[in-house]
C-alpha cells in the first residue's frame, strides 16, 4: 500500500510537467481521453480511491459532468495520468453513474435513481478531478474487479432500500389520502390500484426488481376507526426479498421499515379478516368520492 501511495503521488506532483494540454472541444469529442471505457478495462496498473472533499466544481467540470451524465457512486479509477484544460491541471479518472430513471416524478429524490449492477460490460465515465482542489485521497488500493463488483452491489442496494422505502411512505399516504376522500373508508383492491396506477411509475414499482408494491387487502374497504394497532398493521410492503432476506413494508401509521421476511409474513398473517360490522365495503363497490 505504501508503494501505491507513492506511485500516486509522484503522478500528482509530476502532474503539472506531463500533463497534456486540451482544449474543450477536443475533450468533449474524446480526443484528451475517453469519454467512457468498460469496466473490464481495469486490469494491473488502475487504482481504485475516494476524495475526503468535494473535487473542484468549477463551471468547466460542472458542465462537463452535466453533459457526460449522473452521479458517482464515490469511488474514481484511474492510471495516474492527467490533461490541462484552460490552464488547470487535471487528474483523469472513471466512475460509474447513477442515471436518472425517465419514468420518475422531476423532484429529483431517491426514488427516481436506477440502480444498475457493476460488471464487466458497465460503462464508467470520464471524471476530471481537479488537482489543486482534491482534498485528501482515500482508500487507495489497486482495482480488483470481482471485489469492485460486489461492493457497488452491495452499496447500490442499500441505495435501493432506501429509495423503496421513500416509494412506500408515498403509496401509503396517497391510500390514506382516498380514505379521507371517501368517508373515511380505505380503498378496496380495485381502488387502490387505480390510485397507485396514478402515481408515477417509478414510485410505485420496487426499484432493483422493478415490480409493484402489493396492498395488504386485509384493511381493504374498511373504515379507519376500524383499523386497530395501525403501528403493527401493513398498508402496502415489496413484492420481492431482498439479498439480506428483508423486506420493506408501509404501516398504516404512516412508518415504514426493513425486517425480516419472516416477521412480515407473520405481521401480514396476524391481520384480521374484514367483517361486516367493522365498516366494511364490498370489493366491487366504487365509491363516490366525497
Amino acid at each position: 500500500m505504501p508503494r501505491i501511495l507513492l506511485v500516486l503521488f509522484a503522478f500528482l506532483c509530476l502532474a503539472p510537467l506531463c500533463a497534456q494540454e486540451t482544449t474543450f472541444a477536443d475533450l468533449i469529442a474524446g480526443k484528451a481521453a475517453p469519454l467512457t471505457i468498460k469496466a473490464k478495462t481495469l486490469t494491473p496498473g488502475w487504482v481504485r480511491l475516494r476524495t475526503g472533499s468535494q473535487p473542484g466544481v468549477d463551471d468547466i467540470s460542472r458542465a462537463f459532468t452535466a453533459m457526460i451524465g449522473g452521479g458517482q457512486l464515490g469511488a474514481y479509477y484511474t492510471k495516474g495520468e492527467t490533461l490541462t484544460l484552460e490552464g488547470e491541471k487535471f487528474l483523469i479518472a472513471y466512475s460509474q453513474p447513477v442515471p436518472v430513471n425517465p419514468g420518475g416524478n422531476g423532484g429529483g429524490g431517491p426514488d427516481q435513481i436506477k440502480f444498475d449492477p457493476l460488471t464487466p460490460e458497465t460503462d464508467l465515465v470520464l471524471s476530471l478531478l481537479k488537482i489543486k482542489a482534491l482534498g485528501s485521497l482515500l482508500d487507495i488500493q489497486p482495482v480488483d474487479l470481482t471485489k469492485e463488483i460486489a461492493n457497488v452491489a452491495a452499496l447500490t442496494d442499500k441505495q435501493a432500500q432506501a429509495a423503496s422505502m421513500n416509494n412506500l411512505r408515498q403509496v401509503v399516504s396517497a391510500t390514506f389520502m382516498f380514505a379521507q376522500d371517501h368517508g373515511e373508508t380505505t380503498p378496496t383492491a380495485k381502488e387502490w390500484e387505480a390510485t397507485i396506477a396514478n402515481m408515477p411509475e417509478a414510485t410505485c414499482k420496487q426499484p432493483r426488481f422493478n415490480t409493484p408494491y402489493l396492498y395488504n387487502t386485509a384493511i381493504a374497504g374498511r373504515t379507519l376507526g376500524a383499523l386497530v394497532d395501525p403501528d403493527t398493521t401493513v398498508c402496502a410492503y415489496e413484492a420481492n426479498t431482498w439479498p439480506d432476506g428483508k423486506r420493506a413494508a408501509g404501516f398504516v401509521d404512516g412508518h415504514v421499515q426493513m425486517m425480516p421476511e419472516a416477521d412480515l409474513l407473520a405481521l401480514l398473517k396476524k391481520n384480521p379478516a374484514p367483517k361486516k360490522n367493522d365498516g366494511v365495503k364490498d370489493d366491487g363497490v366504487q365509491r363516490e368520492k366525497k
